[in-house]
């Protein structure tokens, strides 16, 4: 729990703000502000970088952000992204106004993973940041002896306010089927700070990348049976679940190499990019 006060000084009385006004004030300033107001006291930092902070201010100042990537690989082998927050733009305006954040500098090979954005925290291949204070933090090491790195899903679990990675490992012993994974779980601010090995009664492929709804992970999959499916982790409980399979007649699109098996979030339910009609049932 946090804790902290702010004191007040008029004509020598001291005056004690309380926590939750701190927490108000706080979420209504602009983020450039708070990065600067993270170097006052150990409690505000604690505050701003909280989780309930976060969330609060996701409420209060919706954003959108726009990443900047800046190549290095000649000479550092790093690439650089700067975040932006901009306002919403009306219709009947030609331009919007924006205002940096913060920046980050990671090894180059982690732009090869996908990027998740989910309730305010950046996932960018190993590293787990926050766009509007750039602080940042890498994920432990797996140790997957005589196995390969299939995907990394990242999603938010707002029953118990707790961002989670699923990682998923394949077999890669001479002997082992493809559809042999194991599925791995690490959840943020837990200790100790490792990945917890967990069970899918399940056994399925994937196929695609992540997207988080409401603190459930979809991802396209094919079961060992040759069903091709949306598979659904609920990331409270840690279940798999089929949530829908796929129509038959675009089973073949998503099995090409060149086919598109990204997910968008069309007003709270999955959809695939690229089509016109259903493509789950």
């Amino acid at each position: 729990m946090i804790q902290g006060s702010l004191r007040l000084c008029n004509k020598g009385t001291n005056v004690v703000v309380p926590l939750d006004l701190q927490i108000e004030i706080l979420s209504r300033l602009p983020s450039k502000s708070l990065v600067r107001f993270m170097l006052v006291s150990k409690s505000w930092q604690e505050i701003i970088s909280s989780k309930s902070f976060i969330r609060l201010r996701s409420l209060i100042h919706p954003l959108r952000f726009l990443l900047v990537l800046n190549e290095n690989c000649d000479q550092t082998g790093h690439l650089s992204v700067s975040f932006f927050s901009s306002s919403s733009m009306s219709l009947s305006s030609t331009s919007i106004s924006t205002t940096f954040l913060s920046k980050i500098t990671f090894p180059l090979r982690q732009a090869a993973y996908p990027i998740y954005y989910v309730n305010g925290l950046i996932n960018i291949g190993d590293i787990i940041c926050n766009p509007c204070t750039g602080k940042t933090i890498s994920l432990p090491k797996l140790a997957a002896s005589g196995e390969s790195i299939r995907r990394r899903f990242f999603g938010y679990d707002p029953v118990n306010n707790q961002y989670k990675v699923l990682w998923i490992t394949q077999n890669l012993e001479r002997h082992a089927t493809p559809q042999f994974n194991r599925y791995h779980v690490f959840t943020l601010g837990a200790k100790p700070k490792k990945w917890r090995l967990i069970d899918c009664g399940i056994p399925h492929t994937d196929w695609s990348n992540c997207l988080c709804i409401d603190g459930f992970v979809y991802y396209i999959a094919s079961t060992d049976t040759g069903l091709m499916c949306l598979m659904k982790f609920d990331l409270s409980s840690e279940k798999f679940y089929i949530f829908a399979r796929v129509y038959e007649e675009m089973e073949a699109l998503l099995l090409r190499a060149y086919s598109s098996r990204t997910l968008i979030n069309y007003h709270g339910k999955v959809r695939k990019t690229g089509l016109q009609s259903e493509v789950f049932q």
